[in-house]
């Protein structure tokens, strides 16, 4: 007799050697999941719960007006998605294959336009530090490095909004930027193109930078999608990681960036787990099914693929030219390997993203000789590389440098003036207008009052710097690697004869300040022979201003690390051959979750300069921790007091680090949240945090997705991974319910009571940025409504208030949007991000709201719907009957039964499914014998 069951699905994945076939299993019993058998057969890898595709895409321009009378889908009135649908139908298959690969053109990639249907030509050019790939007469902003040392989301947003408005400026429509692939190893070529070692930190610092680009009409492309963390054989190896690493450490910035409404995503060139990153079933199962992501993919620039295997698993574009998506994809799309209706989808997501980001109605007319610099975009690169400055020694506080105490500045070393390190190189390389000499910007800062005198130094000058440093009161050693795309460094030490050259300089003079150009942790030898250190990364065009800034007190340094200095080559975390560069193709990620700061934590291992680590010129004190008990939903409150104590004016970077369960299997701490604060001298400020469920979860590989442990959390604040301040905890004996990670609402349709004026429209809402908002006209009665594209289950509403929030309120849903249901009524709101877990379904979701915290009416940030974890459920319906659920969305699955899990002898269930909200349901008989059940794809 069958009893009552509930489980959870374990998906498996196999990915054939020698086929493209894959088979998808699901097993249910009793409270317990077993994994598939035929797991050793191949590549095992995770399949999320599928839901319907809202979908995005880019496009060039076309210089033309084309009438809504005539073309439907030029009806601004209408959504994206439904003016890409309209569009796709006109197509012919021909005109559908040119929209998903590159020709040859001007820029970086090309794809060509339809005069017939009014489609623009599309434009894509590369964007991590500016506009790249040669483009002149642009802002060669710092390096992304240094704009994570910054731990400042507003200074990203504003770096993203340069970018794109230069991008824009120049014809560009697709900008190919921001990298957030992690610095997994220091010797990383790139990895002054990415946000550090934190998934955390390179979250947040890419959401922000994304807004900023696309706020102007540009689409932003977050690549290189997925664990692309070096340039050694980067376009054969296979990085070779476990599904619990993939999602809490190499996926969390990818997700962020979707959920902040990111228009493109880059396919990278590696292998993952044996399969082609372009080709990964990973492109649709987590990006489009788990994420919801409703932009398109692009493969990285002759990257590998199969013609069918990237079709059909989700990749959009190819570029640069049609070497597989041409003719080769026509003639599998004629065959019928891949269905006419993938090929839809794949061009839905372009033009859907063209409409969306304004391609179509509001055509730039820049082209790539337009120059788009301006004295604004100066000033900001001097202030962000300013801003990303590390100051990583500080002995004796011999900085600032007081021209009324020196009389002579000895500036030594090729980096000062002959070999300036501005920028990195290959695709994230922006051509500099001029050069900002470091020495220049120094001796002018310096003042006539200061004699400032220059000595190569490297490169078997040593003796003559030897011999200045001598003659000077302060001595300045400039020195660091050129790094770039194509090439790892061969060693974390310092190239040439640098080491010895501030070695005998140190030795000359006891007031020697070294400045380091590097993209990533660097060997320093010599630093305990020195009283002052500072890190500038790759600061871009106004280089040598920024530092002057920093060494002479005008600007207080206040970048933090974002990545942990090494003490020696062997202390980092992939140490060995197999973890880098590899072994026969493979590069074994078995550090798994100890990558960077915490590695050095979980070793016990002392590092020179720990994560997060920076000093200032001023000094900071915490004080009055509280931490807040976790709501039902998984909401957490942590606030505390931070004090400038000294007497300067000068930001601190306020880090929360937590601690999990001792079961939970993770790592000692995590960065969960960051602050930069201002405060003027003897100033104090009130700092919150507000953790949410996600913050946390771990991800659960048997269970393929995210819970909550039960047990003790640590809550950690200070100025470092290394220097914490406060420390508190809060315990968990009843895990809030997990949800899907999918915001169901992103981009959908919102209607609105009223709005305030056009500038705060009700579709900011649903737009992923949490700095555009929608504003009621009125307090009192007024309601925002989202409509979901369709019936869905809901579990979570999560609610991002700015100042005039709604003290009263409901949440309600209808499936027809006339008549509603009351899910959760509150007249205690309390404003800023609220987490509320529901349980109910409709396709359309409402805030009715009666009384606001202001006479100014309401205004909300973001308005975010999220379903329940999907699983394969089976409880008692009735005396010898049982009911069996699983979600709508995993259509082309069927169920089976078997008495013995480990027979091959699956039968099919019969029973017709009927349908229910967003759910398939079969009502089976008790049947002796028969335990378990599982969906199986064909």
């Amino acid at each position: 007799m069958v009893g009552i069951y509930l489980s959870h699905p374990n998906l498996t994945v196999v990915f054939s050697r020698r086929t493209v076939r894959l088979h998808v299993q699901c097993v249910a019993r009793t409270g317990m999941v077993y994994p598939n058998p035929a797991i050793n057969e191949g590549k095992p890898m995770q399949l999320s719960w599928l839901r319907p595709l809202l979908i995005v895409v880019t496009g060039w321009i076309l210089t033309q007006t084309v009438s809504a009378q005539t073309n439907p889908w030029m009806n601004t009135a209408l959504s994206p998605d439904q003016r890409a649908n309209l569009l796709v139908a006109q197509m012919t298959l021909d005109e559908k294959i040119t929209m998903v690969h590159g020709v040859s053109g001007q820029y970086m990639g090309n794809v060509a336009g339809n005069s017939r249907l009014g489609i623009p030509a599309l434009h894509l050019q590369d964007g991590p530090a500016g506009v790249g790939d040669g483009a002149m007469d642009v802002t060669a902003l710092p390096a992304p490095i240094a704009l994570a040392a910054s731990w400042d989301a507003g200074l990203a947003r504003q770096y993203g909004a340069v970018m794109g408005a230069e991008a824009r400026g120049k014809g560009v429509h697709v900008l190919l930027g921001p990298m957030m692939n992690m610095v997994r190893v220091p010797q990383s070529g790139r990895s002054f193109e990415c946000f550090g070692e934190d998934p955390f930190l390179s979250a947040a610092i890419a959401g922000a930078e994304i807004q900023g680009i696309q706020g102007q009409g540009v689409i932003a492309t977050a690549k290189h999608f997925a664990a692309n963390e070096q340039e050694t054989d980067r376009e054969t190896e296979s990085s070779d990681v476990d599904e619990r690493t993939l999602q809490e450490i190499y996926y969390r910035p990818f997700h962020t960036s979707i959920r902040s409404g990111l228009g493109a995503v880059m396919g990278s060139f590696n292998r993952i787990n044996g399969t082609y990153a372009c080709e990964s079933p990973l492109l649709n199962t987590v990006l489009n099914k788990t994420w919801g992501f409703d932009g398109f993919t692009v493969c990285d620039w002759g990257a590998s693929f199969g013609t069918e295997a990237g079709a059909n698993n989700g990749l959009d574009l190819e570029m640069p030219l049609a070497e597989r998506f041409g003719n080769l994809l026509k003639t599998a799309v004629q065959s019928g390997s891949v269905p006419l209706s993938q090929l839809d989808n794949m061009v839905h997501r372009i033009l859907a993203a063209m409409f969306r980001f304004g391609i179509f109605d509001n055509p730039t007319t820049g082209t790539l000789a337009s120059n788009v610099t301006s004295g604004a975009h100066t000033q900001f690169a001097r202030n962000a590389a300013a801003q990303g400055i590390v100051l990583l020694k500080n002995t004796g506080a011999l900085l600032p440098l007081n021209t009324n105490a020196i009389h002579s500045v000895a500036v030594i070393g090729s980096a000062a003036r002959e070999n300036v390190l501005s920028v990195g190189t290959g695709s994230g390389e922006v051509y500099l207008s001029y050069y900002n000499l470091p020495f220049d910007a120094i001796a002018s800062r310096a003042g006539p009052s200061v004699t400032t005198a220059y000595s190569q130094g490297d490169g078997g000058h040593i003796a003559q710097a030897v011999q200045l440093a001598q003659q000077s009161d302060i001595a300045i050693v400039c020195v660091g690697e050129q790094t770039g795309e194509g090439a790892d460094r061969s060693s974390l030490s310092l190239p040439g004869d640098q080491d010895a050259l501030i070695n005998a300089v140190a030795a000359a003079n006891p007031r020697t300040i070294v400045v380091l150009y590097a993209g990533a942790g660097t060997l320093m030898p010599w630093i305990g022979q020195i009283p002052a250190a500072l890190v500038a990364w790759y600061p871009g065009q106004e280089n040598g201003n920024a530092l002057a800034s920093v060494l002479f007190g005008d600007v207080n340094p206040s970048g933090k690390l974002p990545v942990t200095f090494p003490t020696n080559a062997s202390q980092v975390p992939a140490s060995t051959p197999a973890q880098f560069p590899g072994i026969n193709g493979h590069v074994s990620y078995s550090e798994q979750l100890q990558i960077g700061y915490r590695w050095y934590d979980a070793s016990n291992a002392s590092p020179l300069f720990a994560f997060g680590h920076g000093l200032s010129y001023t000094t900071f004190a915490y004080s009055n921790l509280t931490v807040g008990a976790v709501s039902p939903s998984g909401q957490a409150a942590i606030g505390l007091d931070l004090y400038n104590i000294g007497n300067r004016a000068g930001s601190e970077v306020v880090q929360l680090y937590l601690g999990f369960p001792p079961g939970a299997g993770e790592p000692p701490r995590q960065l969960k949240g960051f602050k930069k604060v201002f405060l003027s001298a003897g100033a104090t400020a009130h700092v919150n945090f507000t953790l949410i469920w996600e913050d946390l979860a771990c991800w659960d590989s048997l269970m393929h997705q995210w819970t909550v442990p039960p047990g003790t959390f640590q809550v950690m604040l200070g100025a470092s991974s290394r220097d914490i301040r406060l420390a508190g905890s809060f315990g968990i004996s009843i895990p809030p319910p997990a949800s899907s990670v999918a915001n169901a609402a992103l981009h959908q349709s919102i209607s609105v009571s009223s709005i305030l004026n056009t500038n705060f429209p009700s579709s900011a809402a649903a737009d992923g940025d949490p700095t555009t908002r929608w504003s009621s006209l009125t307090n009192g009665l007024q309601w925002i409504s989202v409509d979901l594209g369709g019936m869905k289950q809901i579990a979570r509403v999560r609610l991002s208030w700015d100042t005039n929030y709604a003290r009263s309120y409901q949440i309600l849903v209808s499936s027809d949007n006339i008549q509603w249901t009351n899910l959760y009524t509150t007249t205690n709101g309390i404003g800023g991000l609220e987490d509320i877990v529901v349980t109910g379904s409709g396709r359309y979701v409402q805030i009715s709201a009666a009384q606001s915290s202001s006479p100014l009416g309401y205004s909300l940030q973001e308005f975010e719907v999220y379903p329940p974890e999907p699983t394969l459920s089976i409880t008692a319906s009735g005396t010898n009957t049982f009911l069996i659920r699983w979600p709508l969305s995993w259509s082309g699955f069927g169920l089976q039964q078997n008495s013995d899990l480990n027979s091959s002898n699956w039968i099919p269930v019969t029973n017709t499914p009927t349908t229910i909200v967003g759910v398939n349901q079969v009502v089976l008989s008790a049947t002796p014998g028969n335990k378990f059940y599982r969906l199986k794809h064909p």
